[in-house]
Formats: C-alpha cells, sequence, structure tokens
C-alpha cells in the first residue's frame, strides 16, 4: 500500500445551497456598497481634515485589526470581537462613504492576517465575511442618517434613536446573514441555528455596540482618550479568555470523569478512550485542520464513547452476539452522548462529531449521512476508533496486528470510510508509529488485505 501525500487544505464542508448563499452576499455587499457610493444619505462632513484625518483613520484601523485578531468566545460558535465596537463607532464617526472604506481597511488586514496564521479561514470565507459585512456597514449608516439628518445633528432625542436604530440593524444583520450561512452548510433550520448563536451573547454584543457609541463620542469630544483603547482591547480580551479557560477546563475534567467512569464498568476499554483522542488531534491537524477545530475533535474522540454510560453493564461485556433489542442500544449510544454535551454551553460542535462517528462514507451508517455530509471530525474519529479496536483486545475477536488493521481501513476506504482520511492516518500511524503506539515498531509498507465484511 502506497503512502499518499495529504493536500493540506483548510476544512471547508460546503454544500450546494451554502454556496450559493455566501455568492449571493458577496453580490448583495457589492450591490450594497455601489448603491451607497451613488446615492448616499445625507450627513455631516468629517470632523477631521488634513493629518488628523490620516490619523484618524490610522488609529481606527489599527483598532479593529486589534479587536478581530482578540476576539471573545461568548458560545455556540460565537466569536465575539471586540472590533464590533470600534467598526460601529466608525459607521458613527465619518460620513458613509468614508465609515465604510475604513471599516473595510482594517477589516480586509485582520482577515487576511488570520487566514496567513492558518486561523480556518479560507479565501472564499474571507470574501464572504466582507460581504456581508458590507451589507450590515451600508445598511446601518443609510439607516443612521437617514434618522438622524445633519440639521438635527444636535438632536439628544434623534441621536439616541438614530443610534439605537442603528445598533439593532447592525446587529440582526450581522448574526442572521452570519447563522444563515452556517445553517446552509450544517443543514439546519436558519431560526434554530441563528436561535442558538445569540441567546447567551446577545447581550455581550449589544454591549460592544454600545462601548461603539462611547468610541464614536470620545472621537468627537476627546480624541486623545480613544488611545486608551488599545491596551484596553488586549487587557479585557486576556481577562476573558482566562476565565473561559478555566471554565473549559472545569467541565471537561468532569465530562472525562464521566467517562473514565465508562471505562471501570467495561471490561475492554482500558485507554480506550485517550488513545483515540491522541491519535485522532494528530490526524486532524495532518488534514489541515485549525489548531481550535483539531481540539474540538480531540474532545469528542476522548468522549464519543461518553453516550454507553446509559448502556446496561451486560450489554456492553457481552461475549457473545447481541440480540436485536440490545444492538439498538448499542446504536443509541452517540445520540445519548450527544445529547448530553448539548446541555452544556459550547460544546454543540463537540456533540456533533460524538453523534456521527458512526456514519459510513457510503451512506449506511447509524443515521445515513453520506460522504461530505458527515462533519470532518466525526469520520476523523470514525477511522480511528475502527483501528483502535482492530488493534485491542475484543472478547468476540483475535487482536489484529498493527499492519493488518491498516489494511483493512485500506479495503473499506471510499466505502465505509473517507479515502482522504484513512490516508492522513496511515501517514501519521507509519511516521510516528513508535512514538503513537507503545510496543510499535516503525511500520513497513504494508500489502493490502481483501475484505468484505464490515468494520463495527
Amino acid at each position: 500500500m502506497k503512502t499518499h501525500v495529504i493536500p493540506r487544505a483548510r476544512y471547508s464542508p460546503e454544500t450546494i445551497w451554502s454556496r450559493v448563499f455566501r455568492a449571493g452576499v458577496i453580490v448583495a455587499g457589492i450591490a450594497a456598497f455601489t448603491r451607497l457610493l451613488t446615492a448616499p444619505p445625507p450627513a455631516p462632513a468629517s470632523p477631521y481634515h488634513g493629518y488628523a484625518s490620516v490619523l484618524a483613520w490610522a488609529v481606527a484601523i489599527l483598532l479593529t485589526v486589534l479587536g478581530g485578531l482578540y476576539p471573545l468566545r461568548l458560545g455556540q460558535k460565537v466569536l465575539l470581537n471586540l472590533s464590533s465596537a470600534v467598526l460601529f463607532g466608525i459607521l458613527l464617526t465619518f460620513p458613509p462613504v468614508e465609515a465604510v472604506l475604513v471599516a473595510f481597511a482594517g477589516t480586509f488586514i485582520y482577515l487576511v492576517i488570520r487566514h496567513l496564521r492558518r486561523d480556518r479561514l479560507t479565501v472564499q470565507t474571507i470574501a464572504f465575511n466582507l460581504g456581508q459585512y458590507l451589507v450590515t456597514w451600508s445598511v446601518t449608516v443609510d439607516v443612521l442618517h437617514r434618522i438622524r439628518p445633519p440639521q438635527h445633528a444636535s438632536d439628544l432625542l434623534l441621536n439616541i434613536v438614530g443610534i439605537g436604530a442603528a445598533a439593532l440593524v447592525y446587529f440582526f444583520i450581522n448574526t442572521w446573514l452570519v447563522t444563515t450561512a452556517s445553517a446552509f452548510r450544517r443543514m439546519e433550520l436558519t431560526w434554530d441555528t441563528w436561535y442558538r448563536a445569540v441567546r447567551e451573547t446577545w447581550y455581550g454584543y449589544i454591549a460592544t455596540l454600545l462601548l461603539g457609541a462611547v468610541i464614536a463620542q470620545l472621537a468627537h469630544s476627546a480624541p486623545v482618550f480613544v488611545f486608551y483603547l488599545i491596551p484596553a482591547i488586549v487587557l479585557i480580551r486576556q481577562t476573558f479568555s482566562r476565565m473561559a479557560t478555566v471554565m473549559k477546563t472545569q467541565t471537561l475534567s468532569v465530562l472525562e470523569a464521566l467517562a473514565a467512569s465508562l471505562e471501570h464498568r467495561s471490561s475492554y476499554t482500558s485507554d480506550h478512550a485517550e488513545r483515540v483522542a491522541h491519535l485522532a488531534r494528530i490526524t486532524a491537524h495532518r488534514l489541515g485542520m485549525s489548531s481550535e477545530e483539531a481540539e474540538a475533535v480531540e474532545i469528542a474522540a476522548r468522549l464519543h464513547d461518553l453516550g454507553k454510560v446509559a448502556i446496561p453493564l451486560h450489554v456492553l461485556n457481552k461475549p457473545g452476539p447481541l440480540t436485536d433489542e440490545e444492538r439498538a442500544q448499542i446504536r443509541n449510544h452517540p445520540k445519548i452522548g450527544a445529547e448530553i454535551l448539548r446541555r452544556i454551553e459550547g460544546y454543540d460542535r463537540v456533540a456533533t462529531f460524538v453523534e456521527y462517528h458512526h456514519e459510513r462514507w457510503d451512506g449506511n451508517g447509524y443515521y445515513g449521512l453520506l460522504r461530505e455530509e458527515i462533519p470532518l471530525g466525526a469520520r476523523i474519529i470514525a477511522v480511528v476508533d475502527a483501528f483502535d479496536a482492530m488493534v485491542s483486545h475484543r472478547p468476540y475477536r483475535k487482536t489484529l496486528a498493527v499492519e493488518e488493521a491498516l489494511a483493512q481501513l485500506w479495503a473499506n476506504r471510499g466505502t465505509q470510510f473517507d479515502p482522504r482520511v484513512v490516508d492522513a492516518f496511515i501517514q501519521v500511524v507509519e511516521e510516528e508509529g513508535r512514538s503513537l503506539i507503545p510496543g510499535v515498531v516503525p511500520l513497513p509498507e504494508p500489502v493490502p488485505v481483501q475484505v468484505t465484511s464490515k468494520i463495527s
């Protein structure tokens, strides 16, 4: 069996509908900004002139970049960029077209930086983000200046109403476009995805927009104080990051303890979860997934059998064939594990990987998902889990040698398993086998074994 070169492409599980939607948003963004250029709303002139304008643009762009590079994780699939506050402040401070151009420049820079440091941002994702921002910004400034025209710029009530309306427009358009794209990709209902994403984070998002209003006021009345926001953004992010890390560690410790109890109940799962988690993370990196995504795969791999805590002990340890009822109980464990994990804030993606780790590439798995419909993390766990099961002792069959187990994976490549994942995993074991699997020497080139049975 030959070792195949795996392209280090970033993970981008797209459906035809998500591609169409993303393309439509990009076109809508260009159209919205073109309309703003050709028919801008009446607005006050820029408060800055000459060198002051250049300095104001530079500071605004710098703050946008810092906010974008140091996001706060507030919930499931939601990263709250502190740049939202800066961007909203920019929209409130500069004339409409100038504001959108400055916001675009800062956003483009931090997205490119994140792309270069491999933060799971493809060129297509960057284009979509810029497109949805152009829609959001263009509509926001239009609403703001039509509610608060220049001749009434000093009217306190109109200012409050205009800024409030602009904040709501910014919030709803931005979150709706992002979550709709996610819903199309994951084949979920848009409303469900949007509600799940913002139910625990809306107050933080609105708070950043209110902070943006404060930034705009400072920019008008006391510009020098805006400079204090640069260290403030970094320090706020660090504080929230540490808090989130502590909470995540504590939650994971509880889940791991629960999963460990399964290993004490079962006669043949000792250290299985740890081995699968370790191999799954390395395979995820080999496939080009970001550190964040690979970490989610590792956690899901460690907890992939969590649902078996609800399976009766006599079923788990039964040495002979299972009855139809017992088999149905076993088949239900991914769903049970996913339901447990979805009750915990921030574990939705991990739950998805756990729920679908018994899917097959050919669509004959537990839920019938086919090929790319199966989340990549679940496909990785399926391969690694099968390999570890084959090289470990089981009461119903003999332990296979590593070469035999790899040959079995190869034989089921393209039917039970994602071919790209199998290729990547075989490379991982062949290159790092001695350190990954105790007692395994560097592998010679395995000889494929023709098999027709399914791996369970």
